[in-house]
């Protein structure tokens, strides 16, 4: 019942907070933007004679994973110098 609360208080607020704005379209492009990554795809897929596409999904997938791998450690490290007893910033 508790959490039940707090999530009606948040939605609630979100509700307040996105309501001080006023209606908002989104723009053409970024509505057809799915189109224009699905003709980006048709024009790159004759290169796959010559580029390994499954290969380079991996090494950007990794890529990606790293790059959230040190950003959640960067948080964790900048939560833990808030503990007075760890040092840095407390």
């Amino acid at each position: 019942m508790i959490v039940e609360w707090f999530m009606a208080v948040a939605s609630g607020f979100v509700d307040f907070a996105t309501g001080l704005f006023p209606p908002w379209d989104p723009p053409a492009w970024f509505l057809t933007f799915d189109d224009t990554i699905n003709t980006a795809a048709d024009r790159l897929e004759p290169l796959g004679a010559w580029f390994d596409f499954t290969v380079a999904n991996v090494v950007l997938g990794a890529l990606v994973a790293t790059w959230i791998i040190c950003l959640v450690v960067k948080l964790i490290l900048r939560g833990i110098s808030h503990v007075p007893a760890a040092g840095g910033a407390g």
